[in-house]
């Protein structure tokens, strides 16, 4: 029997690990409530995407000024890095001198649907003379996934600037009402990631852990959605690994940094062994 990623305990010592997630602190007290709101703030989205021919993998950014993306062409076993703007759902890319490709020879222009993930751009190769439209869907499709946006609470040093966030409304996109409440943690108002962490189709939400400024390294919070409980939960294990995650959609793997390599399987997290 396969086992349940969402309710299994972490079996580190064996090299794979399900996640034990807990839901969030229900903490209705007078510190929480006199919160205030904190605008401005990114949420870099991180999406996996493919062409129905699978002929192109694109992970893209979005949510902010200027996202970054990785474009896989699968038959010529090239990676391409990109630089982009983004204006509403619009999204532009061009190269990054990377890997011997050429600074702005490609470029790849499209539009984003933000509810069904969809991106419909035209790719243009100068170098190889050639230009054509690709449509991106998501990696792993999820009907009726629900979308979100997201409302922070905190506190702000009225001498640094910096701004902590405490609590995060998390808001359905559709009805504009309140889904869920998080809080019980303390994170920076900066480098927030809305990623599929595990690959089950469902974006999480990852914070930077304010304890990171203690000196033991960085750290973050991960707030896993589950998709049994239509919950985002809060998951332990991994912010025991420290770091922060980078995720590779071609070997579907993710590296926490500092030797925690793991490749997803159906859900699960398996350490890659150095």
């Amino acid at each position: 029997m396969k086992m349940n990623f969402y309710k299994k305990l972490a079996l580190m010592s064996i090299g794979y690990f399900s996640l034990n997630l807990s839901y969030a602190d229900n903490l209705n007290n007078e510190s929480i409530k006199s919160l205030m709101v904190i605008n401005n703030v990114d949420v870099q989205v991180s999406r996996a995407l493919k062409t129905p021919s699978g002929a192109y993998l694109l992970q893209m950014g979005s949510g902010y000024w200027k996202p970054n993306a990785t474009l896989y062409d699968i038959s010529q076993n090239k990676m391409t890095y990109l630089e982009g703007v983004q204006k509403g759902n619009n999204i532009q890319f061009v190269s990054s001198e990377n890997n011997g490709i050429v600074k702005n020879n490609i470029n790849l222009d499209g539009s984003l649907d933000v509810e069904t993930g969809i991106y419909r751009s035209i790719l243009n190769d100068r170098l190889e003379g050639f230009k054509q439209e690709l449509v991106f869907l998501p990696l792993i499709n999820i009907k009726n996934r629900p979308t979100f946006l997201f409302k922070f609470y905190g506190t702000e040093n009225k001498e640094t600037g910096e701004k902590i966030i405490q609590k995060v409304e998390v808001i359905d996109r559709k009805t504009k009402q309140i889904y869920q409440q998080l809080t019980g943690f303390s994170a920076y108002a900066t480098g927030i990631q809305y990623i599929d962490l595990n690959f089950d189709g469902y974006f999480d939400l990852i914070l930077k852990d304010t304890s990171s400024a203690l000196g033991d390294g960085e750290h973050s919070i991960y707030w896993m959605y589950n998709p049994e409980t239509k919950k985002f939960q809060r998951s332990p294990q991994l912010e025991v690994l420290g770091g922060s995650p980078v995720i590779d959609i071609e070997k579907k793997q993710v590296d926490f940094g500092n030797g925690h390599k793991f490749e997803i399987k159906d859900g699960q997290f398996y350490k890659i062994k150095n």
